[in-house]
């Protein structure tokens, strides 16, 4: 068996996350990379200091002790300013491309071959859902063994990449073609800030009904809403998958049925711990959904209850 080290993958993830807040970054690193920065860019001013002192009294050193120091000390001294800025610009500018290169590199040599596209994956996403709420409620269809589900979805989205990027925003239900109901999309609208903007209907050769926006342009540090609403038509021994494209920070989901209807939730998330609420069908995770990782909901009624016992 192979052992993998992981300290260098760990230090470089502190670095990445110290000004995201990371949640389980360890505080004793945090508080050594800020320090660490913290005397960098003192360094970076002593020596922009230091380069104009020896700007300024340049014309003495050749006065007292001879003309050929002159322009010694003054290039000397503007190559002091020039490694001031360069160092503060990288600083500030370029860290975080430099530790995700880094980051990149690490994973590379620490993590399986198996295991480094998908590290490469997680880390290449652009956008971060802050914050995410979904409500789902079963309405039995009278005379049937039929159920509407309806969708609720409402989500804040952030740009976390250096760039303005170009995203599409949709929505899609399923349609299953039970006689005489079809699947509906009563909303698909987002905010960038400056109004709600509806998406356009989207063609599917699939039984899928659809609304979609392309190339919506998200500048750097900025976030949209988007809020989605519809419903399918499944029976009522049956289950709700939904995919979503962008990871999602602690998502929340709300079940909503008759009292004669058993139903649960899962957020796809590998030994996840769900918060679940004492007095609703409130259902929040403790931790990022990723894309992929789809939410689950399973209901029955209570007559299949009977059936197993």
């Amino acid at each position: 068996m192979t052992a993998y080290s992981t300290t260098d993958a760990n230090m470089l993830f502190t670095l990445l996350g110290e000004e995201r807040g990371m949640a389980n970054a360890d505080s004793a690193a945090n508080t050594a990379a800020a320090f660490s920065r913290l005397r960098l860019r003192v360094i970076l001013g002593l020596l922009a200091i230091a380069g104009i002192l020896f700007n300024a009294f340049s014309h003495y050193a050749g006065l007292y002790v001879g003309l050929w120091l002159e322009p010694i000390v003054r290039e000397f001294g503007s190559a002091l300013i020039v490694a001031a800025v360069i160092g503060g610009t990288v600083d500030l500018f370029f860290k975080d491309e430099f530790a995700r290169d880094a980051f990149v590199a690490a994973f590379r040599y620490v993590l399986p071959a198996e295991l480094k596209e998908e590290a490469l994956r997680i880390i290449s996403y652009k956008f971060l859902s802050t914050e995410s709420r979904m409500v789902v409620r079963l309405e039995p269809i009278p005379a049937t063994d039929l159920v509407r589900v309806h969708i609720s979805l409402e989500r804040t989205v952030k740009n976390i990449s250096r760039e303005t990027e170009k995203i599409w925003i949709g929505f899609a239900v399923d349609d299953w073609g039970f006689a005489g109901q079809k699947s509906k999309i009563e909303e698909c609208s987002f905010n960038t800030g400056g109004g709600w903007v509806h998406c356009a209907d989207e063609k599917h050769d699939d039984p899928v009904v659809g609304k979609k926006q392309d190339d919506v342009e998200i500048k750097s540090g900025e976030t949209y809403k988007v809020v989605m609403k519809g419903f399918e038509i499944h029976r009522d021994n049956d289950a709700l998958r939904m995919f979503h494209a962008n990871p999602a920070i602690n998502p929340i989901v709300e079940l909503h049925a008759p009292a004669d209807f058993k139903y649960g939730c899962s957020f796809g998330v590998p030994s996840e711990k769900i918060n679940p609420s004492k007095i609703d069908a409130y259902y929040r995770l403790e931790g990022t959904q990723f894309p992929g990782q789809c939410t689950y909901i399973r209901w029955r009624h209570e007559k299949y209850q009977r059936v197993a016992q």
